[in-house]
């Protein structure tokens, strides 16, 4: 129940808008003393290895999400021998995250690369949320043909359920680390966040400098699982 969940103590972890905030480099956010929400997680940059012993317990949902999640899913979900969750982050307001999502592409290629190499003689199908897309037109625009999409409006319902998954892509921000990170299958994400040059061109190098010492190139290495695939 809210307020009884497992709780984990992670190093704190500069902040992602250093930038936008100059009189500190480091900001707390305090627990709430009755939460509502299953797990919460803001303002990090998700690091692999801080998760590594601790992101497992987290998947044990509450009675409640886990129930609906698995309703939506089974519901929802395409049947194949393997799904792929296909989670966007459309960003559409957010101007500073544009640059920062997959290049045109992307998603075909992913596609291919799940149907041919990682998943030969399977029947593949994906599955994402419909978020921030402006309808069905959109989703195919984006993702391609034949995409499945399971809301709901509890955002940990949706999570829950993605995470049944076998395999994902990660596209940008923490919904879809998340996401990709608890299906325990095979990731694939767009090739240009492993290129510090790239990043810096693309302007998302300030979203991910939270102070002059912080080094670009390591968002990487911490950021992204060394199983993930580009």
């Amino acid at each position: 129940p809210p307020g009884r969940a497992k709780q984990a103590r992670l190093r704190p972890s500069s902040n992602w808008w250093g930038r936008e905030d100059e009189r500190a480099t480091r900001r707390a956010i305090d627990a709430e003393t009755a939460p509502r929400v299953d797990f919460q997680c803001l303002g990090t940059r998700q690091n692999w290895r801080a998760f590594a012993d601790v992101a497992l317990p987290f998947r044990n949902w509450s009675p409640r999400v886990a129930e609906r999640a698995a309703f939506l899913w089974n519901a929802t979900a395409p049947k194949a021998d393997k799904i792929v969750a296909l989670y966007h982050r459309v960003a559409a307001n957010e101007r500073q995250y544009q640059r920062c999502l997959p290049t045109d592409g992307f998603y075909a290629a992913a596609r291919r690369r799940f149907e041919t190499k990682i998943f030969p003689g399977k029947t593949v199908r994906y599955a994402t949320s419909a978020y921030q897309f402006r309808g069905a037109e959109h989703v195919e625009a984006v993702l391609g043909p034949g995409v499945v999409t399971l809301d709901d409006e509890d955002p940990a319902v949706v999570l829950a359920a993605l995470s049944n998954a076998d395999a994902a892509t990660f596209s940008w921000g923490s919904f879809s680390w998340w996401v990709a990170y608890f299906t325990g299958g095979p990731v694939l994400y767009d090739g240009f966040l492993r290129n510090a040059s790239a990043l810096d061109a693309t302007g998302c190098a300030d979203l991910l400098r939270a102070a002059p010492r912080d080094d670009v190139s390591r968002f990487a290495d911490e950021h992204l699982p060394a199983s993930w695939g580009a």
